[in-house]
């Protein structure tokens, strides 16, 4: 199977999804807890909210971790991980270790695990966080461990290469909230968390000091990454949007704007030429890295939808060449901007959203750094205006925002200086 434009996504609902990110097709629903594969989530799914779902290396495989304490994969095998200790606590990550034959897991319990895929044996416990440990994740060289936890830490370990329990190398200590996630760049020099403090840092991995604050979001940080070719660091947020920012100086660059919700993770594509999000509005959102625009929204959760991942080398570069000019006709923006205008509820929760926006990124805009692709909010990209915070609307979402700014101004009439966009 071409796995270049497949994903994964899981769901409050219960379940993990595969889709064509192509067209949006669901290609199969799993319900990793059960074992089966299933055309609709079992009754009372949302007792196993579903935290996240990773493919293999070779795409054979979907690794699940759910809030019923429970590790599975399916695919080739099915096997399910069970034993977060005597407290069954719920999972928040589950993650392949680089040679893929054992499995990393993060508990609530505020402690990791490592297990062993052929057996299912756990081979140690990680302790060392005095609250939920939200994330846990190999270095690329698999030498080390990076994990983050709601007591407002993010740790650093070394793995023992004789099999015993990693030792602690450094803790970073410099967030004001509980800590979402934490990765590692590719030469394991530096180190990447995100907080419910509105912020994410880059850190340095040996001396555990701060290099970069990236800072601009107006709601807790949840989660942050490296592009694929360190240019770009990406964070998404629940105040509804993901955001683009140069690695080097820690300046925003560009926003995403258009899910409703928050948005609850944000990661590349292996080519780096697309970004797939994920967000407690059920949807899914596949994005233009470069532009900002958003492709496709893939809709089928019945509940939020907490992460999202492509499939191994995952390359879109055909879809976007025939999607350049067109094609969104098919997409959601026709279906956003359609529903903006017929919906009195949606154009109200929009009117909000944009509001939220031009403050959210509005000083550094202002400060001279590259400006908000032209792309309304709603979705539609051509024929409207862009205030002088760079953010673009069209004419229907533009006269929402200018009559909340100026109730008493009339149509055609403009005095906030904005112009109209080419």
């Amino acid at each position: 199977m071409d796995w270049s434009g497949v994903i994964v996504t899981a769901s409050y609902d219960g379940t993990a999804k595969t889709w064509c990110v192509a067209t949006g097709t669901r290609l199969q629903t799993l319900a990793p807890n059960t074992g089966r594969n299933l055309t609709k989530y079992p009754e009372g799914a949302s007792e196993h909210e579903m935290m996240s779902a990773v493919f293999s290396r070779d795409g054979r495989l979907v690794l699940t971790a759910s809030y019923d304490g429970v590790c599975s994969l399916t695919g080739a095998c099915k096997k399910s991980l069970k034993g977060q200790g005597d407290d069954n606590s719920g999972l928040y990550t589950a993650f392949f270790s680089p040679d893929e034959s054992r499995v990393l897991t993060a508990s609530a319990s505020g402690v990791a695990r490592l297990w062993r895929i052929a057996d299912g044996r756990c081979e140690w416990e990680l302790h060392g966080h005095d609250s939920y440990m939200r994330y846990a994740t190999f270095s690329q060289d698999g030498k080390r461990l990076a994990t983050a936890s709601a007591d407002h830490d993010a740790k650093l370990w070394r793995i023992d290469p004789d099999g015993g329990v990693p030792q602690l190398e450094a803790t970073l200590l410099g967030h004001n909230g509980w800590l979402n996630t934490i990765v590692f760049s590719p030469d394991g020099s530096s180190v990447l968390t995100s907080a419910a403090d509105s912020t994410a840092k880059l850190w340095c991995s040996s001396s555990g000091k701060v290099l970069l604050t990236f800072a601009g979001h107006k709601g807790w940080v949840r989660s942050a990454i490296f592009s694929p070719d360190l240019t770009y660091v990406l964070t998404c947020s629940f105040d509804c949007t993901a955001a683009l920012w140069n690695s080097k100086s820690g300046d925003f660059v560009r926003a995403f704007f258009g899910h409703e919700y928050a948005v609850s993770s944000a990661i590349f594509s292996t080519d780096g030429e697309c970004i797939l999000t994920s967000s407690r509005d059920s949807t899914a959102r596949l994005w233009r890295a470069s532009t900002g625009e958003c492709l496709r929204t893939i809709k089928g959760h019945d509940h939020f939808v907490i992460s999202a991942h492509f499939a191994p080398q995952s390359t879109l570069t055909a879809f976007l060449k025939q999607n350049k000019r067109k094609a969104l006709e098919a997409s959601s923006f026709l279906e956003l901007s359609t529903l903006c205008r017929i919906c009195l509820c949606r154009r109200r929760r929009l009117s909000d959203n944009i509001d939220q926006h031009t403050s959210g990124f509005a000083q550094s805009t202002q400060a001279g750094q590259s400006q908000v692709a032209s792309v309304c909010p709603c979705g539609v990209s051509s024929g409207g205006w862009a205030n002088t915070q760079g953010q673009f609307f069209c004419s229907d979402c533009w006269n929402l925002w200018r009559g909340k700014q100026n109730p008493e101004s009339e149509d055609g009439k403009n005095g906030h200086g904005d112009k109209k966009a080419k």
